[in-house]
């Protein structure tokens, strides 16, 4: 049994890892680099049988989530690879295919995994089991075969709304007793001291900033990011005001809501809907047109001017997008705007104009954000929790970090496989 790093040995996002063993092979996660998001680098690593023909066919791809860094390359893998998933990150990514032009997973080739069953693929055992993150259903893989036990983390945090994941996740990984640990570390290294914000850290935060806002307040998230819809949710009320998402976050809250206890949108709860002008001529309207969801849409549904008229009783998703039908006479004077994603989107064009337009109005943008990744310190005590015999980092610019504490850590090549060895 053998784990070769495509990448993401010395990068964040673009994870592409191959498990291999007596002549079956699996890929956990396929995802674009965050480089090529931005325009810049390749997009697919050399990967023979996944995205390059030849070579020994690779008998199944498992994602562990639905961001685009670890699932954005699967709409160019090889069409005859089954894809492993759980039912709540084909919704996802079916969300992002319809409303934000995501790459889109065709449904002959879903495999749909229920978290802590067992699955058998070639001579591999794979299981799914539920983590923390900033999307939701994201999952790590327990990857057995030869008697070696492999845990892949995926991307994971300590910090959110689910703490109970992380310890089961620890209480399976102990009682396994894991040989190999790939273990994400996006923080680790530079980015060890900043403060790590949870996620009911950071709805007291925005609360009190709207409790002083006195006029417009805007939200930017990702409405894949179920959590934080909760954590504007929560603030909003607790400040005395009306959340308004928009169709794409209403879709979700639809495909979850058998799973997930969340409000929806009502003309008198703290919960409305902005339908944006000639959306059912959209493109996410058209393909929704006679569904369910589509027939029940104006449940909640609140009009722009309504939102003008009174703009200290709204929170709003908003996105630079909405501006001209939202605010056509330009933004509003002194609006509050919070930006909930990572940092470094703030570098591209469009964002760097709107936050040229709100100061010009007088406005003033609130990072407001919590990690979708673990702190190190948290990371630290996860690996000393589950004593792994081996630790490969992942996810991370900084794997040398590890090897300062950790002995049996050792940072991977790109594309060299390291032996998974035998329990002694």
């Amino acid at each position: 049994m053998r784990v070769t790093i495509h990448r993401g040995s010395h990068q964040i996002g673009g994870t592409c890892i191959e498990v291999a063993s007596e002549g079956s092979r699996i890929i956990l996660d396929a995802g674009l680099p965050l480089e090529a998001d931005m325009g810049r680098g390749p997009l697919m690593p050399p990967v023979s049988g996944l995205f390059v023909p030849g070579g020994p066919p690779v008998d199944a791809l498992f994602l562990s989530h639905a961001h685009s860094d670890h699932s954005g390359l699967i709409a160019a893998s090889c069409a005859d690879v089954p894809v492993w998933m759980t039912a709540g990150t084909s919704k996802m990514l079916m969300a992002g295919n319809i409303f934000a032009h995501q790459p889109a997973v065709p449904r002959e080739r879903q495999r749909i995994l229920v978290p802590g069953d067992p699955v058998r693929v070639g001579v591999f055992t794979v299981t799914a089991l539920p983590v923390d993150h900033s999307i939701y259903d994201a999952m790590a893989f327990l990857v057995e075969a030869e008697g070696k036990r492999l845990l892949y983390t995926g991307d994971l945090r300590f910090h959110g709304r689910k703490p109970g994941m992380s310890a089961r996740l620890v209480e399976v990984a102990r009682a396994k007793r894991i040989d190999t640990l790939l273990i994400e570390g996006t923080r680790m290294g530079a980015r060890e001291n900043e403060p790590n914000l949870s996620e009911k850290q950071l709805e007291h935060q925005i609360a009190t900033d709207l409790r002083v806002a006195s006029g417009a307040a805007l939200a930017m998230y990702s409405p894949l990011n179920v959590d934080r819809f909760v954590t504007f949710l929560k603030a909003a009320r607790a400040a005395g005001r009306t959340l308004v998402i928009d169709p794409y976050q209403n879709f979700v809250l639809h495909l979850i809501g058998r799973q997930c206890r969340l409000p929806r949108p009502a003309a008198t709860g703290p919960l409305r809907v902005l339908v944006p002008p000639r959306f059912a001529a959209s493109g996410a309207g058209s393909r929704l047109a006679h569904t369910q969801w589509a027939a029940r849409l104006e449940h909640g549904e609140i009009q722009s001017e309504e939102i003008r008229q009174k703009p200290g009783q709204y929170l709003v998703l908003f996105r630079p997008s909405m501006q001209p039908w939202l605010y056509p006479g330009g933004l509003p004077q002194h609006a509050t705007c919070f930006f909930s994603y990572w940092p470094g989107y703030l570098e591209e064009e469009r964002l760097r104009t709107f936050v040229a337009q709100l100061d010009a109005s007088g406005g003033q943008l609130f990072r407001r954000h919590a990690s979708g990744h673990a702190h190190p310190a948290d990371l630290r005590r996860f690996v000393k929790e589950i004593q792994p015999r081996s630790l490969i980092p992942v996810h991370t610019t900084n794997p040398e970090t590890w090897g300062r504490w950790w002995t049996e850590a050792k940072a991977a090549v790109h594309g060299a496989p390291v032996p998974i060895f035998q329990p002694q």
